[in-house]
């Protein structure tokens, strides 16, 4: 290899500089000019809500390229509207928004409000002009109309002037008739983040004891010694106008798939106990607080600073009461009178105690990691001793190897399955090592992990009504389709 180096820079040697003062000049001059303006561009697909990179210069290589959908067919005034290069009537049929709602209108119960009920999609169409134009399912965000700028706004309304950013994969789909697999029109379409989290400036413990089911445990520990502000979590993101001297983790730990798929296959058939209180919240988050005011840490000091561990029950009953009016599968089973009386143990405004465990520090000299390391469950390490209880531990133990720099690249576990199977090698023959043969299986029945639904319940917050849920496929049992999506649909997902 640095044989082969030295002759990389002995041939660039026997060429122009590479890099220099002219060369830069020239090249920050090519990259402004390259970036000016709208050359660069994070545009919205109107088909699909996806976003896409444009750059100028790269014209027809680009995923996505802002078109006119709308035009007359041969250029006549007379003639025929086409939408996207084709017959309007036949777009309208796949794009429509009175054809998607009369597929996916109605939500997932009989008790379930309808779609249309909740929501006006204002935002979310364009109308082809003339009396009684028909509407089409759309994200007009990126829309830009040369003839009259302030035509944008003006109640939707499509002109022939008007253009839209398209990606590539819809457009080709809507070239050949078809509907694009991932439009929002294909059961695609989830609207708005949920309004009401951000009206209350919820906090994360609150979306988690109003989840139905949480994939991971949460455990955050901070040190609290370097604060200098009474509430920096109260501050405006990115104005902060200290330095503030926080320490600390947040870990996460995925939970047993098992158990997560019996509580997804546990949604319709009866409701979820919710909210998440007491031992079963501490079960999903846990918040180790270090602190040295040994004894004198209040709660009020505690919220500001954790200030995402704050639970206000009424905040948690009205978001459980409000996914429940929308129609969502994992809360439409909820009674409103089990609801208030799981919250009753609920703080009105402040931190569970099963939650949270303050570690004191009651002088510079403590170890304070003796007491955080026994409660972190992915790191079972014994606590700091001193030099006569090592040697203790030593005495009773044996090396394992000797490395040069006193470190050791595996672990004790690994290293005892590298042994055994060091020795299993020597004493298996040539001839049983080619018969062998090994079935590894993690129980006496396969979990279904590939669920639509599973989307819509761990995401309940972003998927507000349960729709937009991507079709994967099951090798085995050959399921490949979200319930939802209406027959003939094209596949969304993979």
């Amino acid at each position: 290899m640095s044989i082969y180096n030295e002759a990389l820079a002995r041939r660039c040697r026997q060429g122009a500089p590479l890099a220099g003062c002219s060369l830069d000049r020239t090249a920050l001059r090519s990259f402004a000019a390259a970036v000016e303006g709208d050359k660069v561009e994070a545009l919205i697909c109107v088909s699909c809500a996806c976003i896409y990179s444009r750059v100028a210069e790269l014209e027809e290589q680009n995923e996505i390229q802002w078109r006119r959908i709308l035009s007359r067919c041969g250029g006549e005034e007379e003639g025929e509207w086409r939408l996207f290069g084709q017959p309007a009537p036949r777009v309208v049929e796949i794009l429509g928004l009175n054809a998607f709602l009369d597929k996916y209108d109605k939500l997932h119960s009989e008790r379930a409000a309808r779609m249309s009920t909740k929501e006006s999609f204002e935002n979310w169409k364009l109308k082809l002009p003339g009396p009684g134009g028909a509407e089409i399912l759309c994200c007009p965000e990126d829309r830009r109309c040369g003839a009259d700028p302030t035509h944008v706004g003006a109640a939707g309304v499509l002109c022939e002037e008007c253009e839209t950013p398209v990606c590539r994969a819809c457009f080709e789909s809507l070239k050949k008739k078809k509907m694009p697999p991932v439009s929002l029109a294909n059961d695609m379409w989830v609207g708005y983040f949920f309004e009401r989290i951000f009206e209350e400036k919820m906090t994360v413990l609150e979306l988690i004891c109003a989840s139905p089911c949480v994939t991971t445990m949460v455990c955050m520990s901070m040190e609290a010694r370097h604060r200098h502000a009474s509430a920096p979590f109260d501050e405006t993101a990115h104005m902060a106008r200290h330095r503030y001297g926080f320490r600390g983790n947040p870990l996460t730990f995925p939970l047993p798939w098992e158990d997560l798929m019996r509580e997804l296959q546990s949604v319709g058939e009866e409701a979820a106990a919710l909210p998440r209180a007491g031992v079963q919240l501490s079960e999903v988050v846990r918040v180790l607080l270090k602190t040295n005011q040994h004894g004198q840490t209040s709660e009020a000091e505690i919220k500001t600073l954790i200030h995402q561990a704050n639970v206000r029950r009424e905040v948690a009953v009205n978001l459980i009461l409000d996914m429940k009016r929308l129609g969502h599968p994992s809360f439409i089973g909820a009674d409103e009178d089990a609801v208030r009386a799981r919250a009753a143990v609920l703080p009105e405004d402040g931190v569970l105690p099963e939650v949270l465990r303050v570690v004191t520090l009651l002088d510079g000299s403590e170890k304070i990691n003796d007491k955080l390391l026994p409660q972190k469950a992915a790191t079972p390490v014994d606590g700091r001793s001193d030099a006569v209880e090592a040697g203790r531990i030593f005495a009773a133990q044996r090396p394992r190897g000797v490395v040069a720099e006193g470190e050791q690249a595996l672990d004790l576990n690994q290293t005892q399955i590298a042994a055994m199977r060091r020795l299993q090698d020597e004493l298996t023959s040539d001839a049983e090592k080619a018969l062998r043969s090994l079935e590894v299986r993690t129980g006496n029945q396969l979990v279904d992990q590939f669920q639509p639904l599973y989307f819509a319940v761990a995401f309940c917050f972003c998927l507000k009504f349960g729709t937009a849920r991507p079709d994967v496929k099951n090798e085995v049992k050959g399921e490949a389709r979200d319930s939802r999506r209406a027959p003939g649909a094209p596949q969304a997902g993979s």
